[in-house]
Parts: structure tokens; sequence; C-alpha cells
């Protein structure tokens, strides 16, 4: 007690000398005491982990997923990989040094000298630490490797000085940028030069990251999407690990000075503006383990001229992009844009009605699931808005005039409702009919062909908006130069998010993103708070820019109203326009999920995933609209650039697969793929081919690398059959192999020398015949249910 004597005044030293017995194996109970005792925080904290040190947490899931399928990497086939590589360029790391703590400095070292690619320079700038413990320890170390360079400066300065001085040693083809307390993976620099070699046209580089704790287990990793322009003015995304080509570096000038502590942001968003789209490259791999908040100092994202600072960042590159708009602080390091549209465009907001009558069967007759208070609540709330120049578009069945009725009559209650001043010019409410056999898709083309406005609202009925400025931050988000579709945050009244925006892939289709997460959550790596890029938005709430809607020809009026909005958004996507989420437009959804197991299946995506055994949801996604939508996307939905590949496609969870769905280059780059979906009986009309014993069938696969291939086979129980697949010099490929089972799939390894489209064969060389799930595709084409994966 003789330390604690001499550091805690009398009284606390009596409270302490009390409890100290009772409370020894409870450390909770410890942190109460510490939270009352104002005067003893500032020993606290050693005092308490030198007592009674708190009990090691077990590891969350993503370590566990870390220690399952990263951890255990064999470095000499790393190396070997890396030796075979027609590019290896020298990388310089460059690490500013201050003041750091030496075990910690040491550490960070390490982790470079362990890269299993190694053609890597360290160029470490010691900003006057004068520390003599310090001075020696990199003394030793740039003694120890030619490969590190090793100045000290003989003034204090600041991080951009520092980083700037150790550009200016580096004379790597490439430099990257490393914190003197963090650390790079073994397998970090490999990862970016095998995505160098495999994108030669890269200038920029970018790895996923995570962050270390106390305990030095890897928590709250960032498994980041691929380049988009929209999240990097909200946030640094691009950091940890950024790698950046030496001459695109100093053509920049290097860091620019009055930027520290987002140095890396600014860097990051001026090279963006220097390089195209192509040219920036993200490589999807956890290549730098950061602690966050480091034990040596005092974050830099707390200190408030490195707040000003990011919002003088972010406020240059608008200022140089030509974007109005205001900048929000959203927390430290994060920044939410709300552009402004000029002089308040024209809009045709056109509110669908909830029935299912956009679809090609839409003759029968169904009775609408929304009641006319929610019609009343979700016009009221699009008048609402502080935008003046709405024309808006009620859609209503020729066939049920009851109901025509009552919408006008809540019409023109509604039209007498004294708005807000800003919404009232120019403002105008509008019933029409269209006849129960045109498709919803004919009729919404129509009235954006003829209309006057130059942007297109779509609104569900099924939602009303919950702020203002709802179509302030579309409309501004959608005028952006390359944004097609912009939807918003969609959420349940009491259950959680509905959608944000739309991950491509899930489940071989598509999913709502953060569907049922909580109404306040964040998001992955806090992405909620900011607009980004998404793979597509939902008809909840949808702007588009009226020439880029006519320009995809607008809504396919033979594709069901389940699929009408995504299928939009990928054409916009394949001629090149980014689909746009933004959280700060908001809208709630009149029912919660409870009370809607029966609304269209467009409006509530777990119907695409969690309801399929639903009899009523597998019909509404089986038919000609989905076939013709998987004609066309099937082989691109597979991949969404805005959703990790890392990520699970079970759900859009943002959560890592298992097993880990991608691989590293080393381990031959294949990604799993069913063809043509990941459920074609579902989609298609399928039936079995038999193979009698040496018989052949012919068939066509575009396949490439080293490839997993899965095939359903039917065969009599108890029984044993082989398939092999033969190409057209009538070599064997791959065999299939099915013992003592019936209709499951048999896995076969690939590995093919061509690429593209190529003639096989597939010959059952058993005794018996067999028979093959087939896929008809139409009359003429049908392919074998096979699929492509990594190999495990």
């Amino acid at each position: 007690m003789s330390t604690i004597r001499r550091l805690v005044p009398a009284n606390i030293l009596h409270k302490l000398k009390v409890v100290r017995e009772a409370v020894r194996e409870n450390r909770e109970l410890l942190d109460v005491v510490a939270t009352r005792l104002p005067a003893a925080d500032r020993v606290w904290t050693p005092l308490a982990d030198r007592l009674i040190p708190r009990p090691l947490p077990e590891p969350d899931d993503y370590e566990r997923w870390c220690q399952a399928f990263l951890d255990g990497q064999d470095l000499d086939s790393i190396r070997a990989f890396c030796a075979t590589l027609a590019v290896q360029p020298i990388i310089s790391i460059v690490v500013a040094v201050h003041r750091p703590k030496l075990s910690v400095l040491a550490e960070a070292i390490d982790s470079v000298k362990a890269q299993a690619y190694p053609n890597w320079q360290l160029c470490l700038v010691d900003d006057s630490s004068r520390d003599t413990e310090l001075t020696h320890l990199l003394a030793c170390e740039a003694l120890s490797d030619p490969r590190i360079d090793l100045q000290v400066r003989p003034k204090r300065g600041n991080v951009v000085a520092t980083q700037n001085d150790a550009i200016a040693l580096a004379y790597g083809e490439y430099v990257t940028f490393l914190d003197h307390d963090d650390l790079l993976p073994p397998d970090a620099l490999a990862w970016v030069v095998a995505y160098l070699n495999r994108y030669t046209s890269a200038r920029l580089l970018y790895a996923d990251d995570d962050q270390l704790n106390a305990q030095g287990e890897r928590v709250n990793p960032y498994f980041k999407p691929d380049w988009d322009p929209e999240l990097l003015l909200g946030q640094n995304y691009l950091n940890h690990l950024l790698v950046i080509e030496r001459a695109t570096l100093k053509l920049l000038g290097g860091l620019r000075e009055g930027t520290d502590g987002v140095q890396d942001w600014d860097l990051a968003l001026r090279a963006s503006e220097l390089l195209s789209g192509n040219e920036i490259v993200h490589v999807p791999a956890i290549g730098y383990h950061w602690r966050n908040p480091p034990e040596s100092k005092r974050p830099l994202s707390t200190i408030p001229a490195t707040l000003e600072a990011a919002t003088q960042v972010v406020s240059d590159a608008m200022g140089r992009r030509g974007i109005i708009g205001t900048i929000e602080p959203l927390n430290a390091l994060m920044r939410g844009i709300h552009r402004t549209p000029t002089a308040y465009p024209p809009v045709l907001t056109v509110i669908l009605p909830c029935d299912e009558s956009l679809q090609i069967d839409a003759g029968k007759r169904q009775k609408p699931r929304h009641t006319i208070d929610e019609l009343a609540s979700t016009i009221s709330g699009i008048l609402s808005a502080s935008y003046p120049n709405q024309h808006i578009v009620i859609l209503v069945r020729d066939d049920d005039p009851p109901h025509k009725a009552l919408v006008a009559t809540a019409i023109d209650e509604i039209s007498n409702h004294p708005w807000p001043d800003a919404a009232s010019p120019g403002n105008q409410v509008e019933l029409v009919e269209y006849h129960s056999d045109t498709t919803i898709g004919l009729v919404l083309n129509s009235l954006v062909e003829h209309c006057n406005a130059d942007y297109v609202c779509v609104f569900s009925g099924a939602s009303r908006p919950m702020n203002a400025t709802w179509l302030h931050e579309m409309v501004g988000l959608a005028s952006s130069g390359d944004v097609g579709a912009v939807g918003g945050l969609v959420t349940y009244p009491s259950a959680g998010i509905h959608n944000a925006g739309v991950a491509i892939g899930i489940g071989g289709e598509f999913a709502f993103r953060y569907h049922r997460d909580p109404s306040l959550s964040t998001g992955h790596r806090d992405r909620l708070l900011v607009n980004q890029s998404v793979g597509g938005v939902t008809g909840a709430a949808l702007v588009v820019n009226r020439e880029r809607y006519l320009e995809v020809g607008g809504f396919d009026s033979y594709i069901s109203r389940e699929l009408a909005d995504i299928d939009l958004c990928l054409r916009l996507a394949a001629i090149g326009y980014r689909c746009c989420f933004t959280p700060t437009a908001r809208f709630v959804r009149h029912l919660d999920p409870v009370e809607e197991p029966q609304r269209n299946h467009l409006e509530t995506n777990r119907d695409r995933g969690a309801d399929r055994n639903d009899a009523t949801s597998a019909r509404s996604i089986q038919g000609e609209e989905h076939r013709r939508f998987s004609d066309r996307w099937g082989s691109l939905i597979g991949r969404d650039p805005y959703y990790n590949p890392n990520l699970s496609t079970e759900a859009a969870t943002f959560f890592p697969g298992v097993p880990a769905p991608f691989a590293p280059p080393w381990s031959h780059p294949v990604y799993w793929r069913e063809l043509p979906m990941a459920n074609p009986e579902r989609f298609y009309t399928t039936r079995w081919r038999r193979l009698e014993p040496e018989s052949a069938l012919a068939i066509h696969l575009s396949l490439e690398g080293v490839a997993q291939l899965r095939l359903w086979i039917d065969c009599e129980e108890q029984s044993s059959c082989r398939i092999d697949l033969v190409d057209a010099h009538d070599e064997v490929v791959a065999s299939f192999f099915l013992h003592n089972a019936s209709s499951l799939p048999a896995t076969a390894q690939l590995r093919l020398s061509q690429h593209g489209d190529q003639a096989y064969k597939l010959i059952n060389r058993g005794a018996q015949a067999t028979s093959i799930m087939m896929v008809r595709l139409d009359e003429h084409n049908e392919i074998p249910r096979i699929g492509l994966g990594r190999l495990v």
C-alpha cells in the first residue's frame, strides 16, 4: 500500500483499503468504485490491473474466423509464387517516428521484415524524438538490413513534414504508409504485388484492414468495397493499406502541408482526381492491423485541429470537383455531404400501388394491399418535402371504380391542407388511370417520356418520407455526372431497417443491405452514416435523371415488379452509371414485417431469401419474367463491386463468409458462381438427361483458370458411377464420381489451359445408365448444372 499512499489522498485511501479485499474477485465492482472516486482516476487503471487483472475475453467471431481461414499460411509457397511474377517492383514503406513505445515500434519493424514478398524498402524518419534508446533501436535496425534507411530530423516538425522526408528517401516504384505502432500481416505486400500483376494499369491500390485490441486480438475488420468516389468524400476508406505509384505521388507534390492527421485522406482525394477508375484497384484482403487508439499517444483524430483539417480537405475536394453543398461533421473523421440542387429542377413523382399490377399477368383481379389512410400518409409526406417543384402522379387501375373514388377523395382532402410555404409553389397531385391489362412498366415509361421533368421519383405506396429534405438530398446526388439511380434508408415502424440499398449476388440473387438491423445501426465501420455507391436501390423510393432513365429504356415491361427496380439499376450500371444510397433521405414503411407477410415481393426482401419456402413467394419469383431477368444478368449477378468478396453470400450481413469464399492468388483465384443461377431449377425448365454406358453428351462451358466443378448426377441406389469431362481433343480434364448415393452433387477439380467458351463432352464411364440434371434456357439451348468454386 506504500505506492498507493504516496499517490492518493488519505480519505480515498481509507475507502480503497476497506473495499480492497471484498472486491478482489469482482473486477466489475472495482470499476464501479473507480468511477465514484474521481481523484483516483489517474492511477486507477494501472493499480487495478496489478491488483486484480481483467480476465482475458474470449476471442470474438472475427478473431475465430481469422484463426480458421487466415492463419497458418505457408509463407514458402507465397515466396515461391511471388518469385514467378512478371512484375516484382520495390515497395517503399514510409514510417514517421516520434517517441513511440519501443516494444510497439520493434513489432512494427519486425512485421515489415517478416514480409513474404522480399522487394521492399523501409524508410524510417525520426521527428527529432531526442530519445537515446529510440535512436539506438533505429540505428541497430538500419544496420541490420540494407533495405532499411534511416533519417533523424534535427528539428521537431509535424506528421506531414516527417512523412515527406521519408518519401524523399524512397526509391521504390510504389510507396505505402505504416504508422509506427501498427502492423502488416506477412502476406500484405504479396497481395499487393499479385494485384499489380493482375491489373497492369493500377497506380493506386488499397487493401482491407482490421484493428488490434489491448490483448492483441484482431477486431473490427473493414471489408471495403471497390473504388467508390462517393464514399471517399465522406470517409477515408482507402487508408490502411494505401499503396501509390511513386511517380504519381511525386506528380501530386507529396503530402500537403496543413493536413496533419488527415494527410492520407487528402492524398487519396487528390490522387483519385488525377487517376481514372481502372487505375484505382481494391485488394480484397486484410493488409493492415491498426492499433486504435495507439498506446503511445493521443489519437490524432481527437485533436481539434485534426477535426478542422478533415472538414477542410473534404471542402477543398468538393471545390475542385465543382460540387455545391454543405459538409456535416458526423464523428471524428467522417463527413456527411449534402448536395444542393441548383434551381430546383422539376421532378415527376409517381406513386405506385402496392398490389401486383406491374406483373405480366396484371389482368388478375387483386385487391390493393394498402389502405387509403396509408396512401394519404404517403402523399402527405411527399408534399411536406421542402422541394417546391414536384408533379405527383398516383396510379390506379381502371377496373376498380370504388378504389379510384376513395383515392380521389383523399387527394381532395390533402390538396386543401395548409402546406409549408416552401412546398406549395409548383406542386401538383394528379390521379392517372391505367388499363388493367397494361403493365405499370409501360405506364411509367409513357409518363416519363411525355413529362417535362428533369428527374423521376418512383415511390411505393407502402412507404412515406420521414424528413423534409429527402428530395433535396436525392436529387442533389442524382445530379452528379456519373450517378444513375439514388435510394434512401427505409426502416420499419418498430423493427429496424428494411433496406439500405441492395447487395447483388446474395444467395445467388440479391438481398437488402442491413435488413432488420437496428434502426440506429451505423453499419459496417459506420458506413450507414454517409453517401455511398451500392449494387442497386429499390422502388421503395428511387430517384433517377430522366435522360438516363430514357437512355436505358426505362423499366422493362416484360420483367416483374419484384425485379424491375434491380433490372433498371443493373442496366444503368452496365453503361457506366453508379447507383447510390444516401442515409439523409429516410423513409418508413406503413407496416412491420410481421404485419405484411403477403406483401409484394419487391418490398419485403427477405421474401427473396428467408421466405423462399413460402408457396406464395415461390410462385411470385418464378416464371417467364424471372427467366428473362436471369438470361440478362446471370453472368454478372455473382459480383457486386460494392460488397466485398470475402463477405458472406448467404445474407447481406457484412460478416466474412464461412468457409472463406475468396482464395488468395497463390491458391488459384477462382470465385464461386453456379450457372446460370444458384438454384436454376427454381427459375427454368429442368429435366434429367439419361446417359447410357459409354454414351456422350456434348456441352459448351465458359471456364477459366482452376475451378472446382459440381455436377448433379442421379444413379440407382447402392450403385456407383463415373462421369468424365472430355475436351475437344478427347483428353479427360475432369472426372466426377458418385458412390452409393443418388441425386447428389459430385465434385471434381479442373485445370484449364484455354479460356473462353469451349466444347466438351460428358461421357458415362460406369457400367449402368445414369442421369444428369440439365437446365433448359430455351428450345435449343440447355446446360448442365455446373458451378465454379474456390478449391477446398
